[in-house]
């Protein structure tokens, strides 16, 4: 990190008369700027999510600082797990590692959309107001993404009642504040990108979040890929004693410019002990329908583009992990689906692990293999190593 970037980092946590410069931007948004937007108007998420997108660039620039951990899950993958987890109104959701807060974003955005077809106006607006203060539970150690996510939160309509700045692996899982203070947070969903230098490659987070889970309760978590083929170690063992492991979603380079890492989604049912005979969906999601670049000084347009229908490949991925009916054909089983047992020594989750590799010599091979011996004999004549109707190169015999 450059010199000037460290000042203007101190610049923004260090406290000034009792206050940070990211708290005072947080009140100023919160006083000066919220009460003007209607979030019933169109345009308002576009405006919020470009307001945050330049807020959080400071943020997502540090992410190769030694001491910041974090890398940002892109907002079209926070969405497409939340899908996954088909979570609906009456849902309680928490993140463990919550970074700036897209997990619980994605989350509040369908619980909201889900009690818009309550059809009593009184009871749909008491009911949203219980998503934003009792059903969404975020912890972050990170001072400055705690703040960025309570911004995030309240740029979206709020929700930010139980942001809470901590470790959350010292957390007791109850509320800290409001009617409910003191009480369990009765989480059905769990969602998280954990700190990969964390113990089990952040599977630690993973352990902790679903013990504290009742049966019945879904889990998406984003993670290092090879995490699930040993480097998680005890945690994904001790993990498929209480949970189920349900699907595992080989992902594209989703970090592409920000972190070297293969990453995959492993999804959960929380509760309840995996069956070695039960089948995981396995899914290679290689090709996603974005093409990306790593350009420094280009925008979020340039780095990220949709050129092969990104948004229908993840919403049948959704689909498929869903159970139901596809709308689009991009991932065919014994292609990119597969399905199969794993054992529960925790260490063959990945899908190349799984993979199907058809061995079945095809017509195209016969051709090949044809068409290469024919190249090869023709070069030998010509090299004068054998002759028209010999098989053998001359002096090859013993």
């Amino acid at each position: 990190m450059s010199e000037m970037r460290k000042n203007f980092t101190r610049m923004l946590d260090t406290p000034e008369n009792g206050e940070t410069e990211l708290k005072r931007l947080y009140t100023t948004v919160r006083h000066n700027i919220i009460p003007f937007l209607d979030p019933s108007k169109s345009g308002f998420i576009d405006f919020t999510g470009k307001l945050f997108n330049v807020l959080t660039s400071w943020i997502s620039s540090l992410s190769s600082d030694k001491q910041n951990d974090a890398v940002l899950t892109p907002r079209y993958v926070t969405d497409a797990m939340a899908q996954m987890c088909n979570i609906t109104k009456d849902d309680y959701i928490w993140d463990y590692a919550l970074g700036t807060g897209g997990f619980l974003v994605s989350a509040m955005k369908l619980m909201l959309d889900d009690a818009e077809k309550i059809s009593d106006l009184t009871k749909r607006e008491e009911k949203k107001t219980l998503i934003r203060s009792e059903q969404l539970i975020g912890i972050e150690i990170l001072p400055t993404m705690y703040i960025m996510a309570v911004l995030n939160m309240l740029l979206m309509g709020d929700g930010s009642a139980n942001i809470l700045h901590g470790n959350s692996m010292n957390w007791d899982g109850t509320y800290e504040q409001g009617t409910q203070k003191g009480k369990t947070f009765p989480a059905t969903v769990f969602l998280l990108n954990p700190p990969y230098s964390a113990p089990g490659n952040g599977f630690n987070f993973v352990e902790k979040a679903l013990s504290r889970m009742e049966r019945g309760g879904r889990a998406a978590i984003l993670i290092k890929e090879n995490a699930g083929s040993g480097n998680g170690l005890p945690y994904t063992k001790r993990i498929l004693e209480n949970n189920t492991l349900k699907a595992s979603i080989h992902m594209a380079d989703i970090f592409s410019g920000k972190a070297g890492v293969q990453t995959a989604i492993y999804l959960f049912d929380a509760g309840v002990a995996h069956n070695s005979e039960n089948e995981v969906i396995f899914i290679d999601m290689s090709e996603d329908g974005y093409t990306r670049q790593n350009r420094k000084k280009a925008s979020a347009e340039t780095n990220l583009r949709d050129t092969d229908h990104a948004h229908e490949r993840y919403k049948e991925i959704v689909d498929i992990v869903l159970g139901r009916k596809k709308k689009t054909d991009f991932y065919h089983e014994g292609e990119q689906v597969f399905r199969d047992c794993i054992s529960l020594e925790g260490n063959d989750w990945t899908v190349q692990q799984h993979k199907i590799y058809d061995t079945t010599p095809t017509e195209e091979d016969f051709r090949t293999t044809v068409s290469d011996y024919l190249a090869w004999k023709v070069g030998a004549i010509l090299r004068g190593e054998m002759t028209v109707g010999e098989t053998h190169i001359q002096g090859s015999e013993a």
